[in-house]
């Protein structure tokens, strides 16, 4: 009976990435329990409410250690038998599971903190629970977008570092790190322009209800949007495959 190598690829990643992901759990129990020394409940819940915006960096972190694990026998990596394409999805795959895990485990304490010691809602009598919590789902999904994005984009540019080392040598880290915040400056102009909004700021929105009652709140996201960062991240996954087949030499 032949096993499928698809099945082969994403255990081995998981294998790479799991003592890295139980580290980063026990840091996170760590802080938790040395936030629970304050006497001051609000303090400890703005404290590991930090935790939890921190995983806008999760992704890239784990896909980043996960890269440079590979990048030690680069030669082994891209000579395997599978296209590039499908190496990579392997790392975003098993990714996924990690970052819910932690994000998940990162947000009982703030939870407790909430509904217990804090009492928020007794506190602010005007704030809604249910659009609280509404606004607390939406903050969570975007926080993975996010992290799930700027992963791509750390992919891009660590494949660009790669390709550009073997004819820069020394100097890779300049042009790619000039190149980096180049994009970031092209792209800041191209979503504050009128030609964004003009072409993506349409359909449904999504807005932050629980903090802005009898207020108009700015619309959060809107469906054009989501459309954008999807043709940006099929844009990201494709070049970098792309590079990672076509333009490494190992």
């Amino acid at each position: 009976m032949t096993v499928s190598p698809w099945p082969s690829l994403l255990k081995k990643d998981f294998r790479l990435a799991l003592p890295w992901f139980l580290g980063g759990l026990g840091l996170i129990i760590a802080f938790d329990l040395w936030f629970a020394w304050s006497p001051h409940p609000e303090v400890r819940l703005a404290f590991s409410s930090m935790l939890v915006f921190a995983h806008i960096i999760y992704f890239p972190v784990y896909l980043f250690i996960s890269l440079w694990v590979e990048g030690k026998q680069m030669h082994q990596w891209l000579h395997s038998p599978r296209p590039a394409w499908q190496l990579i999805l392997s790392k975003l795959v098993v990714g996924i599971p990690f970052i819910l895990l932690s994000l998940s485990i990162s947000g009982l304490y703030p939870t407790y903190l909430v509904l217990g010691p804090t009492d928020l809602f007794a506190s602010l009598p005007g704030l809604d629970p249910t659009a609280f919590w509404s606004d607390v789902g939406l903050m969570l999904m975007a926080i993975l977008w996010i992290s799930f994005h700027l992963s791509l984009l750390l992919l891009v540019v660590w494949s660009v570092y790669r390709w550009l080392r073997t004819y820069l040598g020394k100097w890779t880290w300049l042009l790619t790190g000039a190149g980096f915040f180049f994009f970031l400056y092209l792209y800041s102009k191209w979503v504050t322009s009128h030609y964004y909004d003009l072409l993506f700021q349409w359909g449904p929105t999504m807005n932050i209800k629980g903090l802005t009652e009898g207020q108009t709140s700015t619309p959060f996201i809107h469906t054009g949007d989501i459309l954008f960062d999807l043709l940006l991240a099929a844009a990201f996954f494709t070049l970098a495959q792309w590079i990672l087949e076509k333009r490494m030499e190992v």
